[in-house]
């Protein structure tokens, strides 16, 4: 009789000890996927891209997506970052400010970016879905920044002519957009020509504008990516896998570059899994 009871509380132990170990094996994999998947610790991400018509290394930071989010206090985490890459200009592609939640939290981030960089902003589809796109470009220009409606800006950066263009988001109003499109078809790109958008699945209208770099961002990365092949799960216009969310893509006529965007919690809160919101830095240097 003792030895069938030893016998049972031998098994019993076995079973809760196992149930403790598969217990902490699941805690321990959601600590991972916690801090790991949906981390959303801001990333840094620089590409080299070379050209024949810079003497002089320019140093572009891509600005997409923020969505009004909340990167602390007076947005000096976000801000910091942007210092730190030390850019010759800061682009500004779209969905800076959100629909839906507060507008002063973007304009902090435009006001602290252009005190100290040279700063252009073109809309985003989130600005346009304010129904008050032309107030928030207003308040955008008070702080110096420079507007792109379908035009262009040659400025100076370490020396080398840059020329800048820029349209609106489609959604501040279809033939707005196509009007813009038509006027920056006529660009001279003999200098280096940086066109910012929003959309990158819109590459087809850009592609018959003159330029060396577009600017966009908009996918989000595809919300959910796929780990070390980097697949996007799904974004907006382009569906189920789509093929522009993130990185450098080359064409015949020049590259795009998509930002992931660096929004934090534009609803709907859908997180972001596989996906640090992403800041970008591109370095033209010469080939």
């Amino acid at each position: 009789m003792l030895l069938i009871k030893k016998c049972i509380a031998k098994t019993y132990f076995r079973s809760a000890s196992s149930k403790r170990r598969r217990l902490i094996v699941i805690l321990l994999l959601v600590l991972w996927f916690y801090f790991i998947a949906c981390s959303m610790r801001l990333q840094v991400t620089v590409y080299k891209i070379k050209s024949d018509k810079v003497e002089n290394p320019v140093r572009i930071v891509l600005v997409t997506d923020t969505h009004s989010s909340y990167y602390k206090e007076g947005q000096h985490e976000l801000l910091d970052l942007i210092d730190k890459q030390n850019p010759d200009v800061v682009l500004l592609s779209g969905d800076i400010i959100d629909d839906w939640l507060p507008r002063e939290r973007g304009y902090k981030i435009v006001e602290g970016i252009a005190k100290k960089h040279k700063t252009y902003y073109v809309s985003g589809n989130h600005e346009a879905w304010t129904g008050d796109i032309d107030d928030i470009k207003e308040r955008i220009r008070q702080y110096g920044v420079k507007i792109l409606e379908g035009e262009e800006d040659t400025i100076n950066l370490n020396g080398n002519d840059v020329k800048i263009i820029g349209i609106d988001d489609p959604d501040a109003g279809k033939r707005r957009y196509k009007a813009e499109l038509k006027t920056l078809q006529n660009t001279d790109d003999t200098n280096l020509t940086l066109f910012m958008a929003h959309r990158p699945e819109r590459y087809d209208d850009y592609n018959t504008v003159p330029h060396d770099i577009v600017f966009c961002g908009h996918a989000h990365g595809g919300q959910w990516r796929i780990p070390i092949i980097g697949q996007g799960i799904f974004a907006p216009d382009q569906g189920i896998l789509p093929k522009y969310t993130a990185g450098v893509h080359k064409f015949e006529r020049g590259v795009m570059v998509i930002s992931r965007g660096l929004s934090l919690e534009s609803p709907p809160n859908i997180p972001r899994i596989f996906n640090r919101p992403e800041l970008v830095v591109v370095d033209v240097i010469k080939r």
